[in-house]
């Protein structure tokens, strides 16, 4: 992949980030209405409790955008609401193979395939997306996954376009954002 890689020499690029169900990564973007995000991601444990990336505010009953590799009842869902309005948008058996999920306003789809049109109408919120892992407030339903790609989108233009990567000068692994040349470390997960 280095020799293909669009990084910058100081980074190698990987063929996916794992997390070992401890750390989590900071997108930095807020989400709202406007927010399109896809990830493809494999989960590697069908036994977690629960898995989840995105953000959530379950006080309000705000799930903004969460993408589960939910193995609680070996399934993975996928949900985009507001409000009370809590939708699951899809239901599928767990497994540990390859899923891209992309959820927009009005389009919710794994692997290419439709299975919402869900709109939002709520525009603003305090919290931003997490990758392995929830933010409820703070990192929580950790993820035991590896990740291949994430984009994000805001007003249908891309905000963020995330590669694994390795810092080779401390071999820390991440994510390298391609749109702000910037590279996002996993953090240790909150207790």
């Amino acid at each position: 992949l280095q020799n293909q890689s669009p990084l910058p020499p100081e980074y190698r690029q990987l063929e996916y980030l794992e997390s070992t169900g401890t750390q989590y990564i900071n997108t930095g973007v807020k989400d709202n209405k406007y927010i399109s995000w896809e990830l493809r991601l494999r989960a590697t444990n069908t036994s977690m409790v629960s898995c989840a990336n995105g953000v959530q505010d379950w006080g309000s009953g705000n799930i903004l955008l969460r993408i589960d590799p939910d193995a609680a009842n070996r399934y993975m869902r996928m949900y985009f609401c507001d409000h009370s309005n809590i939708q699951e948008l899809l239901t599928v058996q767990h497994d540990n193979n390859w899923h891209t999920f992309y959820v927009s306003n009005g389009s919710q789809k794994l692997d290419g395939v439709e299975y919402g049109q869900t709109t939002m109408t709520i525009t603003n919120q305090n919290r931003t997306i997490y990758i392995f892992s929830n933010n409820t407030g703070r990192a929580e339903s950790y993820c035991k996954q590896q990740v291949e790609y994430s984009k994000i989108w805001e007003n249908g233009v891309i905000v963020r376009n995330y590669l694994p990567a390795l810092r080779i000068a401390n071999s820390k692994p991440g994510l390298y954002d391609l749109v702000n040349n910037q590279f996002y470390i996993m953090q240790a997960l909150e207790n």
